[in-house]
């Protein structure tokens, strides 16, 4: 397989999915947290996040995270997913309204929810979503983990951004 086709198959998997679970560390120690992601062209991951969080208080001290893609109830013998190295920064002003598509494509009910909430706990959630930034995720080294490609297959790239 070539690079072309590990990436191919890398980006795929990302669209495929919706949660990328960070792992941050500050000096109060290592901490995980679950958002949900959107992908670009380039294996960067968007996500939104309350910069009060202490994942994002953490990321805010140090932009170096892990994270990982997998899907939920998977049988070892067919176990995928990915493993991330890489580095979160806040979406610029100028990207937020090209990464807010992105993220509508995949979350279109976002988009339903902030011109039709139907009910208090709807509106809360469309005047969140408004207000909390995107954060990108810019990997350096992506690993897929394939066991389907036979027990243990690793596929690893690294990016330059």
């Amino acid at each position: 397989m070539t690079d072309q086709d590990d990436r191919q198959n890398i980006k795929e998997y990302l669209a495929a999915h919706n949660t990328v679970t960070l792992a941050s560390c500050s000096a109060d120690g290592p901490w995980a947290a679950a958002v949900f992601y959107v992908s670009d062209a380039n294996l960067a991951l968007y996500f939104k996040s309350d910069p009060k969080t202490r994942h994002m208080q953490d990321i805010l001290d140090n932009p170096s995270v892990a994270a990982t893609v997998q899907a939920d109830g998977q049988a070892w013998q067919s176990l995928c997913g990915l493993q991330l190295l890489g580095f979160c920064t806040r979406v610029d002003d100028h990207d937020t309204g090209r990464v807010n598509d992105l993220y509508l494509e995949k979350f279109p009910f976002l988009d339903t929810v902030a011109d039709n909430s139907s009910d208090k706990d709807e509106r809360i959630l469309a005047e969140r979503v408004r207000k909390t930034p995107f954060y990108q995720l810019r990997p350096r080294w992506i690993r897929l983990i394939d066991n389907a490609r036979g027990f243990g297959h690793k596929t690893e790239i690294r990016l330059e951004f």
